[in-house]
This record gives C-alpha cells, structure tokens and sequence, in this order.
C-alpha cells in the first residue's frame, strides 16, 4: 500500500473515532421534542368534504 493511501486510511479512522464520539450527544439534543406552535385538528371530517383518489 503506497503512503498516501496509508494516510488516507488513518484520516478517515480519526474522523470516524471522533464522529462517533460526538454522536451520543447530537442524538440526545435531537430526542427532545419541542413545543408546536399549532393546534391539531381533532374534529370528525364530513364525509361530503372527503375525496376518493384511485391509484391503479
């Protein structure tokens, strides 16, 4: 194996060790969920309003 791709090789280890350590803490910002700043619709929608879609 020629030195660069030596290199090459030990640059990506290095990256991966130290994306994988940095993980564990952009997953935990990630979990939290936040407040919605919309309220969801929860009433019954009317049967007229409805349309039928078909897909073959």
């Amino acid at each position: 194996m020629k030195m660069s791709r030596v290199c090459l090789v030990l640059g990506f280890v290095l990256i991966m060790g130290l994306y994988t350590d940095a993980a564990p803490f952009a997953l935990e910002h990630l979990a939290q969920p936040e407040g919605c700043c919309f309220q969801f619709f929860t009433s019954k929608i009317p049967p007229e309003k409805v349309q039928k879609c078909y897909y073959y």
